[in-house]
Formats: C-alpha cells, structure tokens, sequence
C-alpha cells in the first residue's frame, strides 16, 4: 500500500482496521488509546539527526528511573541498535520524493494533517502549512 499514490492510501477504509498498514501507517496516538487514557504521565523524547546523544541519555535515564533491570535495558539496546526494521520503506529509492511531492496536493495535506493532527499537538511539532 505505501506504493500506491497518497490519497488513495489515506482515503482507504480498510485502514480502519488493524493490519500491517495501519501499524505501520498510523498516528501513533491510536496505538497508546491516548485519547481515552491520557492523564500527562506521559514522556515524550523527540528524536533527531542532531539530537541523537542527548535523546538516548534521556531515554535511558527514564527506563533506569523506572527500575527497568538490566538484562531487559541491554535487549532493548540491542533491539533499538540492531538497525531499521524489516518493513521500513521510506528510504527506498523515489519513496521520499513521491510522499513529499503528493503532500504539496492541498487535498492530500488536509487528509494527512486531519489524520497526524492530534500527533503533532501531543508531540510539540509545528504544524505544515496547507496550500491552496
């Protein structure tokens, strides 16, 4: 499905339901029930290019503050270090391009911002601005 063109995919109603393109395509928001459960005990780490080093003393310092043991925190490093998963599709070849080009549409915007707005509020992040 990330193949096809944007609009068809983000207009498609078997993305109601839970499948390998709804994990993978989905507001992250959906996947913590946030909008049922979210009471501000919530941390959110944003990560970079440029912030790498000060997001992972961050992230580890949480999971110590929260007595993850040890053999657990060294499973999650290997996890996290072991590389992109197996699904990731957004660095293969014209990937970026497409998705970039067919967010200029307005139309594919709006449907992509009605779909991350409430990703963009919870995690701090400016909002695009829609072109018409």
């Amino acid at each position: 499905m990330c193949a096809e063109n944007l609009d068809r995919t983000m207009s498609d109603p078997k993305l109601r339901f839970h499948t390998e393109d709804t994990y993978h395509f989905f507001p992250q928001n959906w996947w913590c029930q946030m909008g049922a459960n979210f009471n501000g005990d919530y941390t959110f780490l944003k990560v970079s290019r440029t912030n790498t080093r000060e997001f992972w003393e961050e992230f580890y310092s949480i999971l110590r503050n929260q007595n993850v043991p040890d053999d657990l925190m060294k499973l999650i490093d290997e996890q996290i270090n072991s590389g992109e998963t197996s699904h990731t599709t957004y660095h293969q070849a014209g990937v970026k391009e497409q998705v970039l080009r067919e967010l200029q549409q307005p139309y594919n915007m709006n449907l992509f911002l009605k779909a991350f707005y409430y990703d963009y509020v919870l995690f701090g992040f400016p909002l695009p601005e829609i072109k018409t």
